[in-house]
């Protein structure tokens, strides 16, 4: 089975340099440290998951990033990591379309179980609007003949 392809976007060479340690054992890593090339790598190459932090330095913020990533309708799982932990940000970050927002100081260790948590609620979605297509599949093959057995009770009973 092929490891979860994951985006680490940050300005931080250390926090990048770090995570890579961490999590190159069970993600296939890329990194960008702007907004810009971030854009850029998700248009060119389908990720499970982008870890995206919230201030990016010059150019596009974290935020800007994430609304264009939603505006485009990509349904990739986006966890915002930043240092900065105040109730707006986390509260502008969620109604953005971030599935998560965690800070970067707790252990890396956590941040790995959120990217997984967030790759089998994506696999639940899937697997949830497979099923939903399936069934109304079924249901347009369905309709037409409940509808002639309702027409052929009403007559009879008309």
């Amino acid at each position: 089975m092929s490891k979860p392809r994951i985006l680490l976007v940050d300005d931080d060479h250390e926090f990048l340099r770090r995570f890579l340690l961490l999590g190159e054992e069970h993600f296939d890593l890329k990194t960008a440290t702007d907004g810009s090339s971030a854009l850029r790598a998700v248009a060119e190459d389908p990720f499970d998951a982008v870890l995206l932090d919230v201030d990016l330095g010059k150019g596009l913020s974290g935020i800007d990033v994430l609304t264009r990533l939603r505006q485009e309708a990509r349904d990739v799982p986006v966890i915002m990591v930043s240092g900065d932990e105040t109730p707006s940000t986390i509260v502008a970050a969620i109604r953005a379309g971030a599935s998560d927002y965690i800070s970067k100081r707790p252990n890396l260790e956590l941040l790995r179980v959120k990217i997984e948590a967030a790759l089998r609620d994506v696999a639940w979605r899937v697997h949830a609007r497979s099923m939903q297509r399936s069934a109304m599949s079924s249901w347009s093959v369905a309709a037409p003949r409940c509808s002639q057995c309702v027409k052929r009770s009403s007559a009879r009973a008309g």
